[in-house]
C-alpha cells in the first residue's frame, strides 16, 4: 500500500490477457443489448451481421431486388435500409447542422 495526500491507495495488478479479453467481450455484449451492434456488411446486398452477437439484419426490399432468398437464421431480423424508407421517415432521421436563428456564415 502507498499513501498519497493522506489517502491510502492499493495498487492493483494489471489485468491478464484473458481477463482483458473477458472484460472487452462483456462490454461488447452489453453494447449489443443496448442496440449498439458492431455490424459489418456481408457479401449480400442489404444484409449486415453483428460481429459480436451474430445478429443478422437485412432489408427485404434489397434482397427482393437482387432476387436473393431471405436469411434463414433464427436471429435474422428485417430492417428497412435508408434507401427504401419512406420519404417522411428519412426527413425525421436527418439532423440539421445549421444553428437556429442566425445564418451559419455570419
Amino acid at each position: 500500500m502507498s499513501e498519497v495526500r493522506g489517502y491510502i491507495t492499493t495498487r492493483r495488478k494489471p489485468l491478464t490477457v484473458a481477463e482483458r479479453r473477458a472484460t472487452e467481450r462483456a462490454q461488447a455484449l452489453f453494447d449489443c443489448r443496448q442496440g449498439r451492434h458492431s455490424a459489418t456488411p456481408t457479401f449480400r446486398p442489404g444484409e449486415t451481421v453483428c460481429l459480436v452477437c451474430g445478429r443478422v439484419a437485412y432489408c427485404p426490399e434489397c434482397l427482393d431486388a437482387s432476387h436473393l432468398p431471405y436469411p434463414t437464421a433464427t436471429h435474422a431480423y428485417p430492417l428497412t435500409c435508408l434507401a427504401h424508407q419512406p420519404a417522411d421517415a428519412q426527413r425525421h432521421t436527418q439532423v440539421s447542422h445549421t444553428p437556429k436563428g442566425k445564418d451559419a456564415c455570419s
